[in-house]
């Protein structure tokens, strides 16, 4: 179980089947969320009582401290070990729980966790353009903007455009990602919000305000890296050979989603 100061995020259990078949059925909410189409009930619980048998997708429900009842829910879907990467959405059920930093904290919580449980470099994640509060919420932890899927849904008599976000692990990028987006070291160019997201809550109480930091591990593997082929180059150069072997890095990599679009936060 995730712990937060306002919510903490669990397995989803057979006593919260109603309350999901309720909102998935909540015409109102489909048009933040998805396409609206009824469900039947055999349907819907054989789905949630599948979710754990599927490798590629984690979903945990988000319930307030204190409280046993769900209030929503996170799945981390697309779960890629090779690619290092995942999708996210975060659903907040009732409308009388919105607006309270539970979705802002569970969506905190569950990079926590991709980051620190499931070794993912990216998360990904889509948000109707209508869906103004959910897009500020997300800039503000470090999502950034990748591009807009034009007229991709059709909901209430109307288009929809979807953007696309996403965050990267700032530890995590390679020397070619290095090279074909910029020197991160130069001081012209201006920081990521990612690296912005990290330097303002670094040091900070893990899952404060979101303050999620990255491990010490993935912190000091560039220096050992800099170092062994700083000690390699030296042996090149003709002075005492000696070889320095950086740390073993091999980490274990850790629906069909409900939303259709995916990413909406509520």
């Amino acid at each position: 179980m995730l712990i937060g100061k306002l919510i903490s995020l669990g397995p989803v259990i057979p006593a919260d089947f109603p309350a999901l078949f309720r909102w998935g059925n909540d015409v109102d909410s489909a048009r933040v969320n998805e396409v609206y189409r009824p469900s039947d009930w055999n349907s819907h619980q054989e789905w949630w009582s599948n979710i754990g048998k599927d490798p590629s997708k984690v979903v945990f429900a988000i319930r307030k401290q204190g409280s046993n009842n769900i209030i929503g829910y996170v799945q981390i879907m697309n779960i890629s070990g090779i690619h290092q990467s995942a999708h996210l959405t975060v659903r907040i059920g009732e409308a009388s729980d919105r607006g309270h930093g539970y979705g802002r904290e569970a969506t905190c919580l569950a990079i926590e966790y991709c980051w620190n449980h499931l070794n993912i470099g990216r998360i990904g994640l889509t948000v109707f353009k209508t869906h103004e509060r959910a897009l500020k919420v997300y800039s503000s932890l470090g999502f950034e903007t990748e591009g807009l899927l034009r007229r991709a849904f059709f909901i209430d008599g109307q288009w929809v455009d979807v953007v696309l976000m996403s965050m990267l692990h700032p530890s995590r990028v390679n020397r070619r990602q290095t090279e074909a987006y910029g020197n991160p070291s130069d001081a012209a160019a201006p920081p990521s919000r990612t690296e912005g997201f990290h330097k303002a809550t670094a040091g900070r109480e893990s899952n404060a305000g979101c303050g999620i930091a990255a491990p010490d591990s993935a912190i000091r593997l560039p220096t050992l890296i800099g170092r062994a082929r700083r000690t390699t180059l030296g042996s090149r150069r003709g002075t005492k050979t000696s070889y320095a072997r950086p740390p073993d890095r091999s980490t274990p990599p850790e629906s069909a989603a409900i939303s259709a679009a995916g990413g909406r936060l509520q």
